[in-house]
């Protein structure tokens, strides 16, 4: 709520810093600060995501180079990315740009947690079942 109190009202600007923005500079604060903060956050969460799928607990051993926990990272979050680009153009207001602007923002918040997850499936103790899964699948054809 803190934050969206400084990226979304001027008020403050005028009490802490005596500044008017929109009379300074013709824009409304929340315009500048809301479409900064949104792409500074996007950055962050995109950049966590990609550490907790390299992370492991500190007496788990990593059974395989990091790199291969990345493809699977990168892989499923991209699958998940193009199911969801997908049917968002379904849901209602489609067209509204602020509609699917966080629409759009939730699927990335979502395929990024989807990526963590599955690398983290995939090379922590229930991944061993996975592979398993997919080797016995893949041998019965």
């Amino acid at each position: 709520m803190c934050w969206d109190f400084l990226t979304h009202t001027d008020g403050w600007l005028r009490g802490a810093l005596g500044l008017d923005f929109h009379a300074a500079t013709g824009l409304y604060w929340w315009t500048v600060a809301d479409v900064s903060s949104t792409i500074i956050g996007g950055l962050v969460a995109v950049w966590l995501a990609g550490r907790a799928a390299l992370r492991t607990a500190v007496d788990e051993p990593i059974p395989v180079p990091g790199r291969d926990r990345s493809a699977v990272f990168w892989s499923s979050a991209g699958v998940g990315a193009a199911v969801g680009l997908g049917g968002v153009r379904f849901l209602p207001a489609a067209g509204d740009i602020a509609a699917l602007g966080v629409r759009l923002l939730h699927l990335l918040a979502l395929v990024l947690l989807v990526g963590a997850l599955c690398a983290r499936a995939w090379f922590g103790n229930s991944g061993k079942e996975c592979r398993q899964i997919l080797a016995s699948a893949t041998t019965a054809n």
